[in-house]
């Protein structure tokens, strides 16, 4: 990959920026590549579908997306109009938005409107090849207050290594038009992995994807026409089998059509290609009324395509090739995706759909992001440095929104799935509010508006750990909670205010203020886990978004066989050091933070015990509750009917009824009969004093640490 230029400025007649940011590489030489591809060594002639792209070209293409006829532009606006809203709410405040391909905006602006309208502060950057297109356009995008627009001067790849350089920021890359169908498949997979590349975890992408197969929607027929296409394209819809539909003998053999629409702008666009092919030579290469444009659809199980060719009416010669009457020389292609073509190709491109917008089963923009949510197991990875970087927030704030946006329903907000607790609306509002308070007392400036919220989302409600009956002290539950559209601006009115800290690097944000910020970005996490353990106990929980539902039978099969003797083992006497050293007053930027009852590091004596080497199992806890008689069952089991059991019931007859709770549903018992346990201590504290009874003094199961407490605790309320 050639190295990217020094960024420079463009001096242009808007007010808008231009940043040239094209590489040192050769630009391609179009006359070569023509030659090249009407002459091939082997293979079928074609010729590069970039003739079609120079200044006419673009004019006339511009003129097509204002069509009745040419779908794409109107369904990707409808599908913009409805859900830009709810596109916009994905993309965190402070983000880099850049559109690759950007043309005339008129699409995007109901995006960046989205964005304004959200409060959302936005740099937005239209990528383009063409210099004086962007000057054009972009100077005719409003002024906003929150979105500020440029330009990006350069290729798909320089862009791509343009935002490389952007570490600390998060961004979102945005393909519409269903550009994506210009690759072939295999190098479609390519494009989207080179961007995944330099996305972060709370990074995204919006793909507009063409899912029309619709022979109708490419040529203009008449009825009688129409009805034999029609009936071709429910064939193709009960037949896996690839059938062309050769529209071009319909509308030039029997109707006379123009190809795609009714003023014959397609047609003109096409042999636009073949007229500045002449102007690149200097003389008339092609004799533009012999020639003929060619538009065929073809269906595959992956989605089809449809292509443009050219072809002469008789004999010719081009470049000194020899072309005979009516061969097809392909220009022009557009693929089509299928659903499960759409997850082949997001597969292969090692990215996951977070969320999509959708047309019916005709078009759709696509949320995708990498694989998996960057959270890595190493310390020297995930604590690299004591204050969590912009990238760290992201990938956090992604994580955060998939479990309360995407698997939390709207309607389950005001439930209460474990009865002593807040609603779950409540952690909504608890989060930005707990950062806040934490932002405003070590920097000593204004809460963020509006300040009311410190009274009721400061403190949760937590059950004593003894007696879970009564509760610590907590905020005032008002009679009716914020909607959830007011907590979601204050959200982003509270992260753009964390994002502003950053604004000078990690290293000019004073102790005391990266304090507050560690307490709040671990206060997230924890009540990430917190908020998931409530809704492990409702019915109404959806499943992690585009993620197969795991195949428990053949998970249990394979742990079966898989199983090992849980053995005992033996842990010596030891004095171990515990916390860590994190003094109120200091300076040290790499000293990292700590909760209070972390500090001071400190040396302990630990006795020798022995522990086995795994948790109990849903299986053991089983027959302990047969043989102890024991009726309720575990928090994480889910019994409809409840029945006592017996010391002789068949094990088998007590598994039936009973399941275990999951974020996919309930899960047979039976089918997770080598999964930890979760208990709760009264059960936990039972189990441990009859394993004494039977003399196994200083042995621990692994009850203990693997199971939590039905109701996990919130930070003291002192931070």
């Amino acid at each position: 990959m050639p190295a990217v230029k020094q960024h420079e400025l463009v001096d242009c007649d808007t007010t808008a920026e231009i940043i040239d940011i094209r590489s040192d590489a050769v630009e391609i030489d179009l006359k070569n590549e023509v030659k090249a591809m009407i002459g091939p060594k082997e293979g079928p002639r074609m010729l590069p579908t970039l003739l079609l792209y120079d200044e006419k070209g673009l004019q006339l293409f511009e003129d097509i997306t204002y069509l009745d006829e040419y779908y794409l532009t109107n369904y990707e606006i409808d599908v913009l109009k409805t859900s830009a809203t709810d596109m916009a709410s994905n993309v965190p405040t402070g983000a880099i938005v850049v559109e690759l391909g950007s043309g005339n905006l008129r699409k995007i602006r109901l995006l960046l409107q989205a964005f304004e309208d959200a409060g959302k502060v936005i740099d937005y950057y239209a990528l383009d090849l063409d210099h004086r297109e962007l000057e054009r356009t972009l100077s005719q995008l409003p002024a906003f207050q929150n979105v500020t627009c440029r330009g990006l001067h350069g290729t798909y790849d320089d862009g791509r290594d343009w935002l490389a350089t952007l570490k600390d920021r998060p961004k979102c890359v945005i393909h519409m038009g269903s550009s994506i169908g210009n690759f072939h498949r295999d190098d479609a997979a390519k494009f989207l992995e080179g961007f995944g590349r330099i996305m972060g975890s709370g990074d995204c992408m919006f793909v507009g994807v063409d899912s029309c197969i619709r022979p109708d929607k490419y040529v203009t027929l008449p009825p009688q026409i129409e009805l034999m296409v029609l009936t071709e394209y429910k064939a193709m819809r009960t037949t896996v089998r690839i059938i062309r539909l050769k529209i071009h003998w319909f509308c030039h053999k029997l109707t006379k059509a123009p190809l795609l629409d009714h003023k014959g702008l397609t047609h003109q666009f096409i042999l636009n290609g073949l007229e500045n092919a002449n102007s690149l030579f200097g003389y008339e290469v092609f004799h533009i009324p012999d020639w003929k444009v060619i538009g065929e659809y073809v269906y595959d199980e992956d989605g089809g395509r449809h292509q443009a060719f050219v072809a002469p009416i008789r004999e010719t010669v081009v470049l000194g090739h020899q072309i005979k009457a009516f061969e097809r020389i392909k220009i022009e292609q557009s693929l089509k995706y299928s659903s499960s073509g759409s997850i082949k190709l997001w597969k292969a491109a090692g990215l996951v759909e977070a969320h999509r917008w959708t047309l019916g089963d005709e078009y759709g923009i696509h949320m995708l992001r990498k694989e998996s949510l960057d959270f890595p197991l190493h310390p020297s990875l995930y604590a690299a440095h004591a204050l969590p970087s912009v990238h760290d927030w992201t990938a956090l704030w992604a994580a955060w929104e998939i479990v309360t946006r995407r698997m939390l329903p709207d309607q389950d907000l005001h439930e209460k799935p474990i009865k002593l607790r807040n609603a779950c609306v409540f952690y909504l509002g608890h989060i930005p509010t707990f950062l806040d308070i934490q932002l405003t007392k070590t920097t000593g400036t204004a809460p963020t508006d509006p300040a009311s919220y410190y009274t009721i989302f400061e403190r949760g409600v937590d059950p004593d750990v003894d007696n879970p009956e009564l509760c610590h002290q907590h905020s005032e539950i008002p009679s009716e909670w914020p909607h959830v559209q007011d907590i979601l601006a204050y959200q982003e009115r509270v992260r753009a205010r964390l994002i502003s800290l950053y604004k000078n690097g990690e290293e000019s944000i004073a102790r005391g203020v990266g304090r507050a910020i560690w307490l709040g970005f671990e206060h997230e996490i924890m009540h990430i886990e917190t908020l998931l353990y409530m809704m492990l106990q409702s019915s109404k929980t959806l499943p992690p978004p585009h993620r197969e539902r795991p195949n428990f039978e053949k998970l249990a099969e394979a742990a079966v066989k898989a199983r090992v003797e849980n053995e005992w083992f033996d842990i010596p006497s030891q004095a171990i050091t515990i916390g860590l050293d994190d003094p109120e007053e200091g300076t040290d930027h790499d000293v990292h933070y700590g909760w209070d009852n972390e500090k001071p590091a400190r040396e302990e004596t630990v006795h020798a015990f022995q522990a086995k080497g795994r948790p109990i199992t849903n299986e053991e806890y089983a027959k302990y509750m047969i043989a102890s008689k024991l009726e309720q069952a575990p928090a994480s089991w889910f019994v409809p009917e409840a029945r006592p059991s017996t010391p002789d019931e068949p094990f088998e007859s007590f598994l039936e009824g009973k399941f275990v709770r999951t974020v996919y549903g309930p899960v047979p018992l039976k089918l997770a009969l080598d999964w930890p346990v979760r208990s709760i201590y009264a059960y936990a504290d039972r189990l441990k004093k009859d394993l004494l009874k039977s003399k196994l003094a200083n042995k621990v199961p692994a009850v203990n640490g693997s199971v939590p407490t039905l109701f996990p605790f919130s930070p003291p309320s002192s931070y």
